[in-house]
């Protein structure tokens, strides 16, 4: 996504500006909620900008929401094109593994997805933590 819009996440920030008088002086917990409900109100206008809606409060709301859509819809032409090409050079790249790495592999992401206390697989282990013959590499 950061090829297809690399300036994404930077335009939400003028969305979010203006929260930051209020929010410097509440407390810890307050301010987390207010933060998480304007994120929630930003994610929810980006959703519904995804399809065509004829029936809008005001015609400049209307504008903007269609105008997201487009930019979306612009995005998704390339990202869906990528993804089927990296669908398709991480299976020619697991072919060069034995079918139980990748087992084990996926099992160990599967794990550290279901219950993040299981160890990351996405983090390197300091040396003398884990031994090679732990690891199967074929």
């Amino acid at each position: 996504m950061g090829r297809t819009d690399g300036e994404g996440v930077e335009r939400e920030w003028s969305h979010i500006n203006p929260v930051a008088m209020s929010t410097k002086v509440m407390g810890p917990g307050a301010r987390h909620d207010t933060l998480d409900d304007h994120w929630g109100a930003w994610n929810w206008r980006k959703i519904v900008s995804m399809g065509a809606y004829s029936c809008m409060v005001s015609m400049s709301f209307t504008d903007t929401i269609i105008s997201l859509g487009r930019h979306l819809q612009t995005k998704l032409k390339e990202a869906i094109p990528m993804s089927k090409k990296h669908s398709a050079l991480l299976n020619a790249l697991s072919a060069t593994f034995p079918a139980e790495t990748i087992i084990e592999w996926t099992r160990m992401v599967d794990d550290w997805q279901d219950d993040t206390s299981q160890p990351n697989p996405f983090e390197e282990t300091a040396l003398g933590t884990c031994s090679i013959s732990q690891i199967d590499v074929g």
